[in-house]
């Protein structure tokens, strides 16, 4: 397969070999990238993050949903491909296909969803009249770094937020099973995703992923992987905001009152799915001694029950792990365990990438199979001598991503909860299991941050905080509200009560009412020493349709009411206005900080009305001069002042 880069499928002359992990068969091939087509992605990415942003979250929300459905029609062909290159059963692998289309499904909700909240600024000093909000932006450019062990499911994950929140997305799936990634690639752009939004990198980590994670073109990363290679990323990538979920070595506590064939079946189901390769797998099974033997006389025979070998095959219950030197690696550390006192209560063959699923009882917490990640198809378990012990243990460790506990006594499931050092917690279940709806996400050193798309969308965007003094409220018969005015939705009529000229900025206002806030404002004449005050209570704007209307006498309605007893002074017609705002501005002075906003906001108005830019000369160049006139004047009074 090709990588999709800057918008298009390209080859490298250089190629990494994609195999089978069970028979290390050829699957396909995908490019070997560098340092070239990272920096033509992030080009590409950075263009598709405009075209992205400029999406609505309904048009998002549409293509997501339809690459969920694309890719429930797909289940057999996306499971055949995850099985083939990362050695997980098929009917593991269909189950991930299916949670992954329901994760892009989700993310079409969350697409739709996106927004910010009102904040009461009236409960703060000086906050009187003042409307707060937040808004929701994307990122822009976001990469996604995916690990081998769910090929699909976890690039989901993290694509379909990043895109259901208006970034560009740049994949940097696992080197061992990239062709998950490039399929659903092809079902984005399918969908009808623009080509520049969606880019994915094949190669080495070192000479793909460093320099991605380093450039500043990218604002967010998401990385799902081991805790030293999620630690050496935040190190490269200097200041961007970062997900991690990382490794673990996941407990499971078994009290005297639990019922050991459940726990049994628990641990199978949570200890040996994806040959162990999970890291909310079971890893430590801590009982009390009460129940000790006898919980691993019940597992063993149900372990040693687990078939393994060719993933493709039926029967086949647990397969390969996805390279030959892993399962080298987890038979040295059950021999040093062994070494050590621990010994082997069944299973531990190996045969290439396979081994045997196995239980090692008799473990002590200052083994590798206990403090570390072992990743493989091995369960070690831990005698306790009371629930105080058996917390101890299992929070002696720096992980903390999920962690479960079997009893029937409500005040150690609570107690469990509470002091468990472990972002997921399981009460009569083992710690592997998520919906993927849920927040997820590790404490301590298992990772920072939540995935689920409800939770995972506000990392990938960014919040802006915004405030208006302007409070509007609609006098005719259609819409009452607070806030900035757009009168694109203004009717004949419509009668506009406002305090904020920056509100006026629709091409299309028939007849607007401007109230202003009731305070005399300083005006002075530059031709003569009088400084008579006045009152700028209100103005009022009016199309020329509406004057020739009126003259008429064919206006009718509130408009009309309002508009028929004003001296024509007040009568602003939006074809001459310009002219009288310009020359308020040559030949007055406005103390009033509150006034000199009004007037630049006026101006800019009266600039879209006319859509002549050349006509008029900047709101700035107008307003400045009097500015510095008045500070000459009057120096800065103490209600001077930007806030």
């Amino acid at each position: 397969m090709k990588a999709h880069i800057n918008g298009a499928w390209v080859e490298t002359k250089d190629k990494i070999e994609v195999v089978n992990p069970f028979d290390q068969s050829v699957i396909d091939t995908v490019p070997r990238c560098g340092p070239d087509e990272v920096d033509r992605a992030l080009a590409g990415a950075v263009e598709g993050a405009k075209i992205m942003k400029s999406t609505t979250g309904y048009d998002r929300s549409q293509m997501l949903r339809r690459v969920a459905v694309r890719m429930n029609e797909m289940v057999d062909e996306l499971a055949r491909t995850i099985s083939m290159e990362e050695g997980k059963i098929l009917a593991e692998a269909r189950t991930e296909v299916t949670r992954a289309a329901e994760v892009i499904d989700l993310s079409a909700d969350e697409a739709k969803r996106l927004g910010g909240e009102v904040l009461p600024l009236d409960g703060a000093p000086g906050g009187a009249g003042r409307l707060g909000f937040t808004l929701r932006v994307p990122c822009g450019v976001v990469l996604a770094i995916t690990p081998f062990n769910f090929p699909l499911n976890l690039v989901c994950h993290k694509v379909g937020p990043a895109l259901a929140g208006g970034n560009a997305v740049v994949i940097k799936p696992a080197t061992d099973t990239p062709l998950s990634a490039l399929k659903f690639v092809e079902i984005l752009l399918e969908c009808g995703f623009p080509p520049l939004a969606v880019s994915c990198l094949t190669g080495a980590g070192s000479k793909v992923g460093d320099p991605l994670a380093a450039d500043p073109r990218v604002r967010k990363i998401s990385f799902t992987g081991s805790r030293d290679v999620g630690e050496h990323i935040c190190k490269v990538a200097g200041l961007k905001k970062v997900t991690m979920e990382l490794g673990s070595n996941s407990p499971l506590i078994v009290m005297d009152d639990a019922d050991l064939e459940r726990v049994a079946e628990a641990t199978v189901a949570t200890g040996f799915a994806n040959a162990g390769q999970v890291c909310i797998s079971t890893q430590r099974v801590i009982a009390v001694k009460k129940v000790y033997g006898d919980l691993l006389d019940v597992l063993a025979p149900k372990v040693a029950a687990l078939t393994t070998g060719d993933q493709l095959k039926d029967g086949t219950k647990v397969g390969p792990m996805v390279r030959t030197a892993d399962a080298e690696r987890v038979s040295e550390w059950i021999d040093e365990a062994v070494a050590g006192g621990a010994r082997v209560v069944t299973g531990g063959e190996r045969d290439g990438a396979c081994i045997t699923p196995m239980v090692v009882a008799d473990v002590k917490a200052d083994m590798r199979i206990s403090y570390d990640e072992i990743f493989g198809p091995a369960v070690a378990a831990i005698s306790a001598s009371n629930i105080d012990e058996a917390i101890a243990l299992a929070n002696d460790t720096r992980y903390g991503l999920s962690a479960g506990v079997f009893t029937s006594d409500l005040n150690n499931a609570v107690r469990f909860a509470r002091e468990i050092e472990s972002g997921n917690i399981h009460i009569n279940w083992g710690p592997q299991w998520r919906a993927d709806l849920m927040p997820y996400g590790g404490l301590k050193e298992s990772g920072m941050g939540k995935e689920g798309p409800k939770y995972v969308i506000d990392e990938m965007t960014e919040m802006k905080t915004g405030y208006t003094t302007g409070n509007v409220t609609h006098i005719g018969d259609r819409r009452v509200g607070t806030g900035k005015l757009d009168l694109n939705f203004v009717n004949e009529g419509d009668i506009y009560q406002t305090n904020d000229w920056s509100a006026l900025t629709s091409s299309e206002p028939f007849f607007a009412q401007i109230n202003l806030p009731e305070v005399e404002y300083d005006i002075y004449d530059r031709k003569s020493a009088e400084k008579p005050r006045v009152k700028w209570e209100k103005c009022f704007l009016v199309k020329p349709l509406m004057r020739e209307m009126l003259a008429a006498g064919t206006l009718t309605g509130p408009a009309a009411e309002l508009m028929q007893p004003l001296p024509e002074e007040l009568l602003y017609d939006t074809r001459s206005d310009p002219h009288e705002i310009h020359n308020l501005a040559e030949s007055t002075k406005v103390v009033h900080q509150e006034a000199l906003i009004r007037l630049r906001a006026a101006l800019d108005t009266w600039i879209v009305e006319t859509g002549d830019q050349g006509q008029w000369p900047e709101p700035a160049e107008i307003v400045a001069p009097f500015e510095q006139e008045m500070h000459d004047w009057f120096g800065t009074p103490e209600w001077y002042r930007d806030e």
